[in-house]
């Protein structure tokens, strides 16, 4: 398994938002539980919701944040 550039994962999460149905929005920013900001890279019209494309840096800037702990898990 390889790991995609964000530029590519936020065209393949806009595709497939929009084969669901939904209107992909851009970018906005955001903050987590710690009152951290955020850039979320891809939204959803008309809801609160979206996706993060993290980084290794990311995850660095959000460290103590309950996202950071979660994404760290996952990588290993």
């Amino acid at each position: 398994m390889r790991s995609i550039d964000e530029g590519r994962a936020v065209k393949l999460i806009a595709v497939a938002l929009e084969q669901e149905g939904l209107d992909p929005d851009g970018s906005r920013s955001v903050k987590v539980d710690s009152g951290k900001p955020l850039q979320m890279d891809v939204g959803v019209k008309g809801r609160k919701y979206g996706f993060v494309y993290l980084t290794a840096s990311d995850i660095k800037n959000l460290h103590g944040d309950a996202l950071a702990q979660h994404s760290a898990a996952v990588e290993d």
